[in-house]
């Protein structure tokens, strides 16, 4: 159960005593120590952020999320650089992958309300996952890239993220102006 003492993953992120009777406690946003968290990176002449991996072999960090997973996940730390609309895309060199895609503002909770979308099919021919989500500038996210009933691949799937706003992002998150000829 949330919150015992009997090695529930989740219990890394709980105090050991309880909090007074009305007092609130900040939860804990990052991952487990354990845990590990690969990175992203920005592909500037494409117009998007990237990530490849490889969910075989991984010992599963956690139940999954409210869609399906639970098999090894990769978990990626995501810092928007602005406000707006983010589309999450896996794609993948194997035609059999099925994925499942969550994102969580609070890594190491499995409450539905740490959960910000999850995304099992994207469509019902094709088995990758696709998540379109609001998310807030310099508020970190976790994208946990998993698979459909436990399943692992020696694959490489790639994670994808493009932004609503037009315009190439460089690496420092700020936008690049192209000069227009007259």
């Amino acid at each position: 159960p949330l919150g015992s003492a009997d090695g529930d993953p989740l219990d890394l992120n709980f105090p050991t005593e309880p909090p007074d009777a009305g007092e609130c406690i900040e939860a804990e946003s990052d991952c487990p120590a354990d845990w590990e968290v690969l990175e992203i990176g920005i592909d500037e002449e494409n117009d998007r952020f990237y990530a490849e991996g490889d969910t075989s072999g991984l010992v599963p960090p956690d139940r999954g999320g409210t869609c399906g997973g639970g098999a090894g996940a990769d978990i990626y730390a995501f810092e928007p650089f602005e406000d707006g609309t983010y589309t999450f895309t896996l794609d993948s060199e194997d035609a059999s992958a099925d994925t499942v895609l969550y994102v969580r503002s609070l890594c190491g909770y499995t409450t539905p309300a740490a959960e910000l979308g999850c995304n099992d099919d994207y469509s019902p021919d094709h088995y990758l996952s696709q998540l379109t989500l609001e998310l807030r500038s310099e508020e970190t996210v976790w994208v946990f890239v998993d698979s459909y009933n436990g399943a692992q691949y020696e694959n490489n799937t790639q994670l994808n993220i493009v932004t609503s706003k037009q315009g190439r992002v460089d690496k420092t998150g700020e936008e690049d102006e192209e000069e227009e000829e007259e």
